[in-house]
């Protein structure tokens, strides 16, 4: 019976751990992989090489981890659940006082020849198309890159990239479309 105070419900009579072989080695391998991945975000929390534009992408995949162990709850013990989540919750502490901390960096603008002996900012194609893959604006890829955002906006129209969702519409051209006869 379950106290009314208690958020978790009982676990169903047909599966129980002590009874279902299979379920205690379902447990055991669920903890275990839990384990080894919080391991791993405790390794390079501890690192003090890390590099420091990593701690963003261990925060987000540190919290689809914590989201994934909560969504466990009412399969595990409390003695089974909590002290995991605890270490979570530390190691994404951590992360997020050293995100916090974390210098700011600033992209230097490179520049290269083109064909015709003309000078042009270098902008690096990976990254820029990753960066408009992950719908980045303009404007913030700019600062990313160190270049203006007439730049990124020329580059990205040579490349061929468009956002996802939208055309390549400028504001301008849009005002200047709906002034046409």
């Amino acid at each position: 019976m379950q106290d009314a105070g208690s958020s978790t419900p009982p676990a169903p009579s047909h599966v129980s751990a002590a009874t279902d072989p299979l379920h205690s080695t379902e447990i055991r391998d669920l903890i275990g992989h839990t384990a080894s991945a919080l391991a791993a975000f405790e390794a390079f929390i501890a690192d003090p090489s890390r590099h420091v534009m990593m701690i963003p992408a261990h925060l987000l995949a540190l919290q689809e981890l914590i989201d994934g162990w909560a969504s466990c709850v009412h399969l595990l013990s409390s003695p089974q659940y909590d002290p995991l989540m605890r270490r979570m919750l530390f190691a994404r502490e951590e992360l997020d006082t050293s995100e916090r901390t974390m210098p700011e960096t600033w992209q230097e603008a490179l520049w290269e020849r083109t064909a015709r002996g003309q000078l042009r900012l270098s902008v690096n194609v990976d990254i820029l198309c990753e960066l408009v893959e992950l719908q980045f604006t303009d404007a913030t890829i700019s600062v990313m890159l160190g270049v203006c955002i007439n730049t990124v906006r020329r580059r990205r129209s040579d490349l061929g990239l468009v956002r996802r969702g939208g055309t390549m519409v400028s504001d301008e051209e849009l005002i200047a479309a709906q002034s046409r006869p």
